[in-house]
């Protein structure tokens, strides 16, 4: 497997949930920060989309299709999380090409799902509002504090994804992409809200947890091979 078709295995796999548990025991350069403000707005609308068999992967090129089309309905966070709701994500991953890492963020002890946990560089959910590529942009200043031109964007696809926690049943259909990126964390800018910490794993490592199943990850990231992809 090449270091292409590795990342792209990587970022589909990682897709198939929110949460990472602890993630290798992976210690942090940066450190965590208790929150006292800030947080998600439990009204935030979303698009209602389709319904989507768990698991499912649309390849390169899905995120030019409105996977959405048909419902038109818009409903908050809170009732799209509590009656699980299909409702679009998406995720972006950064990867040091010359380090062979990836780069990766402990969520806010704020979040409504799987808070103080590892997970993918950017994630967050499409506004009803935006298109995928807008809400990616916006993810990366939000979270990250700086941008990028959401146009350099890799398309992985779109994963379904469903994870259950106490009270919320969070069915999203994750648009994945990468992005290459060669800056330093010290000059990141993390919003405290969203982000603890923020640091590079070795790809090969992340990928080789992830083919395992090790106890660190959720159980059902060993879910997704992608056939594509390896």
């Amino acid at each position: 497997m090449g270091p292409l078709e590795l990342l792209y295995s990587i970022a589909i796999l990682a897709g198939s949930s929110d949460a990472w548990e602890s993630v290798l025991n992976f210690p942090s350069q940066r450190d965590s920060r208790t929150m006292v403000s800030g947080g998600q707005d439990p009204q935030e609308q979303f698009l209602v989309c389709r319904r989507r068999r768990p698991g499912s992967v649309l390849g390169v090129g899905s995120w030019s299709r409105n996977v959405c089309r048909g419902t038109g309905l818009l409903r908050s966070r809170a009732e799209c999380h509590s009656k699980g709701l299909w409702h679009r994500s998406v995720h972006v991953w950064f990867y040091h090409p010359e380090k062979e890492a990836v780069l990766l963020q402990r969520r806010s002890f704020l979040k409504d799902t799987n808070p103080g946990r590892w997970d993918v560089s950017v994630g967050g959910h499409v506004d009803s509002n935006d298109d995928v590529l807008e809400s990616a942009g916006r993810e990366v200043r939000e979270e990250l504090g700086f941008s990028i031109d959401p146009s350099a964007l890799e398309e992985v696809g779109i994963v379904a994804t469903e994870a259950r926690g106490p009270g919320y049943t969070d069915r999203e259909l994750k648009h994945v992409a990468i992005y290459p990126w060669r800056g330093r964390l010290e000059n990141l800018h993390l919003d405290p809200s969203e982000v603890l910490a923020a640091d590079w794993m070795p790809w090969a490592k992340v990928h080789r947890s992830l083919v395992r199943g090790d106890a660190e990850f959720e159980g059902m990231l060993a879910m997704f091979l992608p056939r594509d992809f390896v």
